[in-house]
């Protein structure tokens, strides 16, 4: 019984915590999550909320710390797995970074995230060609990012063409690699004016201008 009253009040300070950062208030959010993993250290929500407001905070070391204890606690949290692979890669653990990724392609074969993050990683490596494997298979898994992502790594290819031939993605800077400008232009301006608060549509359209 005293078990279950402390797990209680441990999820209802992670709870105040994850109200608190709601709130832009990080002092009383960290005091409120410390309060919860005193009283339950391998509570799976706090520790996400947690490596949340330090990542936010931009201390990624801790925040790297957090994220491998709870990968150990919760295996199965996918958006832990796909953050701490990202921090791994941008910490220059590049090794760390693949053993995450083939945690998320064996336990979720069918997730697009997975082959998005092993793309990254290959990415990273400056493998290109070999990014564009798990690339397709997001394509194929149907994600709505996949289109982008696909169009970044042709780009980087300097195939330009195949960039144009992907539905929904950034088609402007291809057309300015052709010398299509007019074009270029054409292309960033409709896709403003169909959502002038995309902070990516006004710089696609400011770089197109320049």
């Amino acid at each position: 019984r005293k078990t279950k009253k402390s797990t209680l009040q441990a999820l209802a300070h992670a709870l105040q915590g994850l109200f608190f950062n709601s709130q832009r208030d990080i002092p009383r959010a960290e005091a409120a999550l410390s309060r919860a993993l005193v009283l339950n250290p391998n509570l799976a929500d706090a520790l996400h909320w947690q490596a949340g407001l330090l990542r936010a905070s931009g201390r990624l070391r801790e925040e790297l710390a957090v994220r491998q204890r709870l990968a150990g606690i919760d295996p199965l949290n996918v958006a832990n797995l796909l953050t701490l692979n990202a921090a791994l890669r941008a910490s220059g653990k590049p090794t760390e970074a693949r053993a995450v990724t083939a945690r998320l392609l064996h336990a979720f074969p069918d997730n697009p995230q997975s082959f998005g993050a092993q793309a990254a990683d290959l990415r990273a490596a400056g493998q290109l060609a070999e990014a564009q494997v798990p690339a397709a298979r997001v394509l194929a898994l149907k994600s709505n990012w996949g289109p982008q992502m696909n169009a970044g790594i042709y780009y980087a290819l300097g195939d330009f063409e195949k960039v144009l031939s992907l539905q929904g993605s950034t088609r402007s800077r291809a057309l300015i690699a052709l010398g299509r400008n007019e074009e270029a232009l054409a292309v960033a301006r409709e896709r403003f004016s169909a959502a002038p608060e995309d902070r990516g549509a006004a710089t696609d359209l400011l770089r197109t201008l320049s």
